[in-house]
């Protein structure tokens, strides 16, 4: 989690964030799986999601329970 900030948020059990990741106001599932170089800004990510490196989540965007993103993209799940 080096380099990793996570401010004002909830992240249930077994969540593992990446590197450098920046994840403001959000709340996270349990057993989510967040890559490096990661962006979520007031979200919520559903249970067993896995968000694959360099992805921005869009402030408001809700991600289904194991929704998966392999590579980098810009997610406004809802």
């Amino acid at each position: 989690m080096s380099g990793t900030s996570f401010d004002t948020g909830v992240a249930f059990e077994n969540t593992v964030f990446g590197r450098n990741c920046s994840i403001k106001s959000t709340i996270i599932g349990e057993r989510a799986v967040i890559g490096n170089d990661v962006s979520i800004d007031r979200a919520i990510i559903g249970q067993g999601c896995n968000i694959g490196n360099n992805a921005r989540i869009l402030p408001g965007s809700k991600l289904w329970p194991n929704t998966e993103s392999k590579r980098a993209t810009q997610l406004t799940g809802s």
